[in-house]
């Protein structure tokens, strides 16, 4: 644990030279709630492992084929805001944020239930702010996004879990520490970010308790870089471009899984994005990014090592490999008039051959495209199609089209 440990002893120590800037003293605590009301209308064409979204395409059975008709409103969010609060000797202003939506699962196993949804946390964290004349600094603990892959596809339907996820949109909330410097200047900015997550994966290795992680198993937590500039040019160019990095660790047992033989596997992602406005009347968004067996704590498609789910007793494996995998996405958004945007993306993720399992998914891709109308500041609609194709290695490959009506209410 010397390195993680080491790494918040700096970010904080680097947040003390702004602890003697002068900070207006809380007037009183502000709390402000927002969120939206929303409701989809999915019309499938094909065979999606969910009906709700267009992740994955799953080889037909006979309860997945043909297509499907379904309405929801799990996705909509609630959120708080807390402001001005009370950091008495930090000297700091102080905030959090607490938010959830309803797509945390299903209480029921049919279709008569399905419309009742669990309560999902998003986001819940507390933010130090200090300004400096050299530049800000902010301290945050809590549940977040994290420091990767933020850009995310625009979008009215996929606003809970976005679009091209699975086709090259990772993206990821944990519990994390993160210290961040900004500074912004006339027309540049930089930011510099480093931050402490709690490992996720979906491999238990056969145990069914939830944190029986084996990113958990490693005693280690996932360190996270990035580095992002930002630039305006009047009213004719703007944007942000960042990069990223995440390195950590995975652990298997056998044998006695209490404490017998083990094998480590070392996880990486890169990941870079990027979100542009030029003029106006155009916004290009897009992401890239290379994974080695980390795919799978960002939402991804593949799995972090492989064989996949090795067995948690008998003989070590001659060979535990963590799958690697790249992808990417970018969506056009013409803006011809305020109260219309249309927007179109692709995305596509693609795994090594020789690290997946027989019959596994290797590759997936998506194309969408959006109508969205803005009906005011808080009345939002859309017309939306996805259309995802998953391939196998045993060949075959699925396409389905999933088209979408959705209402947005804000608040």
């Amino acid at each position: 644990m010397r390195r993680p440990l080491t790494l918040l002893a700096a970010a904080a120590f680097l947040c003390v030279p702004a602890l003697s800037a002068a900070q207006e003293k809380p007037a009183g605590m502000t709390f402000t709630p927002y969120g939206f009301i929303l409701l989809n209308t999915f019309v499938n064409d094909g065979a999606f492992n969910n009906r709700d979204n267009a992740n994955q395409v799953a080889v037909p059975t006979v309860a997945q084929s043909g297509g499907s008709f379904l309405m929801s409103a799990r996705g909509s969010r609630l959120g708080f805001k807390l402001g001005n609060l009370d950091t008495g000797w930090v000297d700091a202003r102080l905030g959090g944020v607490f938010e959830f939506d309803f797509r945390g699962g299903h209480i029921a196993t049919n279709s008569a239930g399905w419309n009742n949804g669990i309560m999902r946390l998003r986001l819940a964290n507390l933010k130090l702010d200090w300004a400096a004349p050299y530049g800000n600094w902010q301290l945050e603990a809590g549940q977040d996004y994290a420091l990767l892959l933020n850009a995310n596809p625009t979008s009215i339907t996929y606003i809970p879990d976005p679009a091209m996820v699975q086709s090259g949109n990772l993206y990821r909330r944990t519990p994390q520490i993160r210290a961040t410097y900004s500074r912004p200047m006339d027309a540049f900015g930089i930011e510099l970010a480093v931050a402490v997550l709690s490992q996720s994966d979906a491999d238990t290795q056969g145990s069914s308790g939830v944190d029986y992680g084996v990113g958990n198993k490693s005693r280690m937590p996932d360190l996270e870089g990035r580095v992002a500039a930002s630039f305006k040019s009047g009213d004719v160019f703007s944007g942000t471009v960042g990069v990223g990095y995440m390195a950590g660790k995975r652990r298997y047992y056998f044998t006695d899984p209490t404490g017998g033989t083990h094998k480590d596997v070392d996880k990486s992602l890169l990941g870079v994005d990027a979100d542009l406005s030029i003029t106006r009347f155009l916004q290009l968004k897009g992401e890239y990014y290379s994974s080695s067996g980390a795919e799978d704590g960002y939402n991804g498609l593949f799995p972090g090592v492989f064989p996949s789910n090795p067995p948690s007793t008998g003989a070590t494996p001659t060979s535990l490999q963590a799958v690697t995998s790249d992808g990417y996405w970018a969506q056009a958004i013409l803006k011809p008039v305020p109260a219309v945007w249309v927007a179109g993306a692709f995305g596509s993720a693609r795994a090594s051959k020789t690290r997946i399992a027989s019959g596994g998914r290797y590759e997936n891709s998506q194309l969408h495209a959006a109508v969205i109308f803005n009906a005011g500041k808080n009345l939002k609609f859309s017309v939306e199609m996805a259309q995802t194709e998953s391939k196998y290695l045993n060949a075959t490959s699925e396409k389905a089209e999933q088209y979408s009506l959705s209402t947005q209410l804000l608040f």
